[in-house]
């Protein structure tokens, strides 16, 4: 008898993107890291991931289906009230029929991030982890805030990859030395 496993299998990954995360080489292996796991993905057909990124702001990205033309990048500012700028279906690529539409954004997302990027004054010291959280788990179910096309309760896993603790937006941990 064969046991009948989940229709879709959805995996957000959260990237911090901050200075801490870049200057300690996190980033940049967190990446490749991403990259290698799409050879072993076990059922392809059936797996959607999305791929989103943040510091003391989130970015979300879409992806057009001419793989060489960049993608868009949503910017989420309110760390303190987090939404989804897109429906699921915009935000998440499926491994078999997308898989060279994600090692691109990969690609695209780990040669960004150079000493050029953070040399131009950017505010990349924060890290707003606890607002990423609860973004993807809001792209990933239905609460009210999604768009009234994306789908609903979809479920999935988020691995939040994090050089540091979250100092900002939702779910900031305060120093409680230093009020």
């Amino acid at each position: 008898m064969q046991t009948q496993r989940s229709k879709n299998h959805n995996f957000v990954f959260a990237v911090d993107t901050s200075l801490h995360a870049f200057e300690s080489g996190f980033l940049h292996h967190t990446l490749s890291s991403i990259k290698s796991c799409l050879e072993s993905v076990l059922y392809p057909e059936t797996t959607n991931i999305g791929l989103v990124t943040y510091d003391s702001t989130i970015h979300f990205f879409s992806l057009p289906l001419d793989e060489s033309a960049e993608p868009t990048i949503l910017n989420v500012g309110d760390i303190n009230n987090p939404f989804v700028p897109l429906p699921f279906t915009k935000l998440m690529l499926n491994v078999a029929n997308d898989k060279s539409r994600l090692e691109s954004l990969i690609d695209k997302i780990y040669n960004s991030y150079t000493q050029d990027y953070y040399s131009q004054s950017r505010t990349a010291h924060n890290s707003a982890v606890g607002a990423v959280l609860k973004a993807c788990v809001d792209l990933l179910s239905a609460d009210g805030k999604l768009p009234t096309n994306a789908l609903t309760n979809v479920g999935g896993r988020i691995m939040v990859f994090s050089s540091f603790i979250s100092n900002c937006g939702v779910g900031a941990v305060v120093n409680q030395s230093n009020p």
